[in-house]
């Protein structure tokens, strides 16, 4: 459920890394690509994206293929994982959004240069240099 906080455990867990670097996927052609290997070798990318009324409104498992309509201003999300054809990305606006919380991009999406800001962050453990 992505509305219950963590166990403290994870939080402090967490406080042993910290964003080492980040690099930069290019959008367009490739983009799914690198944003797959991202997820295999652990890390979670972000990238931006124009949000249209039909996306402030998604609902249920179908994939969400981009703008049917004009601008809104633009978000910034996690991806979390990606599945046949599509991304996986959990929603900041709560269960009540696309399917409980999750939204599925397709890949095309990813691949059109509509999806901007692809950035990786690197993590480090906190002590190193």
């Amino acid at each position: 459920n992505i509305d219950t906080r963590p166990p403290l455990d994870v939080y402090q867990k967490a406080l042993a890394y910290r964003v080492g670097d980040f690099y930069r996927i290019a959008p367009g052609p490739g983009a799914a690509t690198l944003v797959r290997q991202a997820l295999m070798h652990g890390y979670c990318p972000v990238f931006a994206m124009p949000v249209d009324e039909a996306y402030e409104w998604w609902d249920g498992p179908k994939i969400y293929e981009g703008r049917k309509g004009p601008s809104l201003g633009g978000h910034m999300q996690a991806i979390a994982g990606f599945d046949d054809g599509c991304i996986i990305v959990p929603g900041s606006w709560g269960t009540a959004f696309a399917d409980r919380g999750i939204i599925r991009i397709g890949v095309d999406f990813f691949e059109s240069g509509e999806c901007t800001d692809i950035i990786v962050p690197t993590l480090v453990p906190a002590l190193a240099a």
